[in-house]
């Protein structure tokens, strides 16, 4: 009997013994999954720290980019990725983004949205900021673009006649058309708008209907002791496709200001017509000089 006694406290300490080493191992292996689990949440965590750098660094690298070039509109591609740059343990890119009208070149007062991608390991991350010209002034035309007729414009020695079969932009352009004289001229009255010795840009976008005609854009003041003065840009040879005239001009005068017009015309004195669209005037200022739009930073999704 106290032999069999002694098996069986042999066998339970047994028993004991190797269900706590059962218990021990798999404490181990918790640990050490545990451990692992740890390691690559902490590698995943340093991948995002490090994409999100980069991506970072992708819209700084972009932005001395743009302050580097002035005529980086023309240089970039809307939409487009520039060359990827390879670091030490991923790569980063940018791209700059028209979303107005998907045209980076066509207006220097557009907002342009710069994308920046940062990729470490399978960790991708995204962010973007809108840019605009530093100054952008506003638009001192009235019904700019034709969308109201020819609402606040006013001819001479011609007619302006509402044309919607192929504006520029918008449903609407105008036609100068029966032009009789070298100096018929489609115009509105700045009289109350401009300053004396302010410096203007001013633009409009011209298509001859027919062969190439001369087209340029002036500022005419009459003041009570200066006289009739005319500041004119050069003249712009526009033919078939919608061309863009352009300058900037600083009109004078002495006395009282009796009347300033903002006029198109073809100092050639051709008598083809053309049509306009997309006028502009403001105070000049440098479109090349970018500034952050306040509150535009944003993370984007990751392709």
């Amino acid at each position: 009997m106290v032999h069999q006694s002694t098996h069986r406290r042999h066998a339970a300490m047994y028993m004991i013994v190797l269900a706590t080493a059962m218990l021990v191992t798999v404490i181990g292996l918790g640990g050490l999954m545990a451990a692992r689990t740890q390691f690559h949440i902490g590698q995943a965590n340093n991948q995002a720290m490090q994409a999100r750098f980069y991506a970072q660094s992708a819209i700084d690298l972009a932005l001395y980019k743009l302050s580097a070039d002035v005529s980086w509109r023309s240089n970039l591609s809307n939409d487009t990725w520039e060359a990827d740059r390879v670091l030490d343990v991923g790569l980063f890119r940018w791209k700059p983004v028209d979303e107005q009208d998907g045209d980076l070149d066509d207006d220097s007062t557009d907002e342009v949205r710069i994308y920046g991608t940062g990729i470490v390991g399978d960790t991708v991350r995204t962010y973007s900021v809108a840019l605009v010209p530093r100054g952008n002034e506003p638009n001192l035309l009235r019904n700019s673009g034709f969308e109201d007729g020819a609402t606040g414009w006013q001819s001479f020695n011609c007619t302006l006649d509402p044309d919607t079969s192929d504006p520029r932009s918008g449903a609407t352009c105008i036609l100068l058309l029966n032009r009789s004289t070298s100096d018929a001229e489609g115009y509105q009255n700045v009289t109350g708008t401009i300053q004396n010795g302010e410096t203007y840009y001013v633009e409009v976008w011209a298509q001859s209907d027919g062969s190439s005609e001369d087209i340029r854009i002036s500022l005419k003041t009459i003041g009570s002791s200066s006289g009739t003065r005319t500041f004119a840009t050069p003249a712009v040879s526009v033919d078939g496709s919608w061309t863009l005239v352009s300058g900037t001009l600083t009109p004078t005068w002495s006395g009282t200001l009796t009347e300033a017009r903002w006029r198109v015309f073809s100092p050639s004195g051709g008598s083809r017509d053309f049509f306009i669209d997309d006028t502009v005037m403001r105070v000049d200022s440098d479109p090349t000089e970018l500034e952050l739009v306040p509150g535009s930073w944003r993370r984007e999704v990751s392709p």
